[in-house]
C-alpha cells in the first residue's frame, strides 16, 4: 500500500494572477489531463488522472470560486476534479508546462469569486435568482408537494419522491436535499450543480411537480364543485371559485375568507358577494394565500303562504338573505282579485313557543304609502279575505 501511495500525484499549489487572467495549478509531478466546457453558469472542468487534491487548498480553493473534488475511482488510480468559473463571452485555454497546468482566460478578465451561501437553508450554496424568478411566477417548491426528477440519459436517477416537512427530499448519490423555498429553476439549478461536482459532465436535469400540496386552497358552500384545489401561482377569490365550477343558486350575500395569522390564529375576512360579483369591485377580488379556506355559505330558502283573494294561491319561496316583504308575497302570487278585502288581511305566524298569532294588516294603507310594508318570516300564511260588498 505504501508504494502505490508513494506513486500518486498530489495538487499542491494554487495560484491566480493579479489581473485574473490566469490560473495556475501546481502538482508534485507531471499529470495527464482533460478538459470539457459546461453551461448555467459557464465554466470551465478539468479532470485530472491519478491525481489527489491537498487538504490545505480547500480554503482557497473556496474562496476563489474553484470547486476541487475528489471522482470515484481505485486508491491506485484517482481522479481528480477542478471546476473553475468562467466569465461570460470569455475563452479559456488549457496547457501543462511540466507538472503545472496552466488555465488562461482571454477577452475579459477571470473574475472569481465564491458560489453565495444560503444561510437560511443551512449553508447549502444559494442558487442565483430564485426571488426574481419566483416574482416572475416559477413555482415556489414547498412540503408535502410530490415532485419527479430526470437528468437525461440516467434513468437510474430517475425518482419520485415528497418533499418532507422540513423541506428536504432523500435522493439518489446525493443524500438529503433541501428543496422548499426553490423555484422548480433553482431546485434544478441546485441539483445540477451537486451532481456535476460529484459525478456527471454538464448534466441535465429536468423536474416537474405531480402534487402541489403545499400549495392549496378549500372551496366550500354554494358552489358546483366544492373542494381542495391547487393554487399553482398567484389566485384570486374569483379565480378560485370559478376553478370550483362558480356559485350555485342557493349562494348567499356574503362570502368568507378564513385564513391563519402569522401567529398560526385564525382570521375571517368578509366580503360581499354583490359587490364583488355583481358589480365587479376590484378592491374584493383579494389574493389568496396558501392554506385559505372560501366559504360562500348556502342562503337557508323562506316559505312563506298566501292564501284568499288572490289569483294563484299558494308557496312562495324566498331566501333568508333576502327577506320578502307582504306586498311582494302578494305579487307573487299573482296580485288581488277584484274581491280582496284589502283592509281584512292578516299574516298568520308562529312564535318560539310553538302558538299561533294573528297580525291584522291594512293591505290599502300599505299600498298608498300610509303604513310600512312588513318583512314575513319562513313559515308565515298571508291571509287575504274577501268582501261582501
Amino acid at each position: 500500500m505504501n508504494s502505490i501511495l508513494l506513486a500518486l500525484i498530489l495538487l499542491t499549489g494554487m495560484e491566480k494572477s493579479d489581473d485574473g487572467s490566469r490560473l495556475v495549478l501546481t502538482f508534485d509531478a507531471p499529470v495527464t489531463w482533460s478538459q470539457a466546457m459546461a453551461t448555467a453558469p459557464p465554466r470551465i472542468i478539468l479532470i485530472v488522472e491519478g491525481a489527489r487534491g491537498a487538504p490545505e487548498l480547500a480554503a482557497a480553493a473556496d474562496a476563489a470560486g474553484v470547486v476541487v473534488t475528489a471522482l470515484p475511482g481505485d486508491e491506485a488510480s484517482p481522479r481528480l476534479r477542478v471546476t473553475v468559473p468562467l466569465p461570460e463571452r470569455a475563452t479559456a485555454r488549457v496547457s501543462s508546462q511540466g507538472a503545472t497546468l496552466v488555465v488562461e482566460f482571454e477577452d475579459q478578465p477571470l473574475v472569481l469569486s465564491a458560489t453565495p451561501v444560503d444561510t437560511a437553508q443551512g449553508g447549502i450554496p444559494a442558487v442565483p435568482g430564485v426571488a426574481a424568478a419566483a416574482a416572475a411566477g416559477d413555482y415556489v417548491i414547498g412540503p408535502e408537494d410530490l415532485i419527479e426528477i430526470n437528468v437525461f440519459e440516467l434513468p437510474e436517477l430517475k425518482t419520485s419522491t415528497r418533499v418532507l416537512g422540513d423541506g428536504t427530499v432523500s435522493l439518489p448519490l446525493l443524500g438529503v436535499v433541501q428543496a422548499a423555498g426553490l423555484t422548480k429553476t433553482g431546485f434544478e439549478s441546485r441539483l445540477r450543480d451537486l451532481l456535476e461536482a460529484r459525478f456527471l459532465l454538464d448534466p441535465q436535469v429536468t423536474i416537474s411537480v405531480s402534487e402541489y400540496r403545499s400549495k392549496l386552497v378549500s372551496v366550500i358552500g354554494a358552489v358546483t364543485k366544492p373542494g381542495t384545489y391547487q393554487m399553482i401561482g398567484p389566485r384570486t377569490v374569483l379565480q378560485m371559485i370559478s376553478e370550483a365550477g362558480g356559485l350555485t343558486k342557493e349562494a348567499g350575500a356574503d362570502i368568507f375568507i378564513i385564513r391563519k395569522t402569522e401567529s398560526g390564529q385564525a382570521e375571517r375576512l368578509h366580503l360581499d358577494l354583490e359587490r364583488l360579483v355583481t358589480k365587479g369591485d376590484p378592491e374584493l377580488n383579494m389574493a389568496l394565500s396558501a392554506g385559505d379556506v372560501i366559504n360562500v355559505p348556502i342562503d337557508k330558502p323562506i316559505y312563506v303562504f298566501v292564501d284568499g283573494a288572490v289569483k294563484n294561491p299558494g308557496q312562495v319561496e324566498s331566501k333568508s338573505s333576502r327577506p320578502i316583504t307582504l306586498l311582494q308575497a302578494v305579487a307573487r302570487a299573482g296580485g288581488l282579485t277584484e274581491r280582496a278585502n284589502l283592509r281584512g288581511v292578516h299574516v298568520l305566524r308562529k312564535t318560539a313557543e310553538g302558538t299561533q298569532t294573528r297580525i291584522p294588516v291594512n293591505l290599502r294603507d300599505i299600498r298608498k304609502g300610509k303604513a310600512d310594508d312588513i318583512d314575513l318570516e319562513d313559515g308565515d300564511v298571508v291571509v287575504v279575505p274577501e268582501t261582501f260588498f
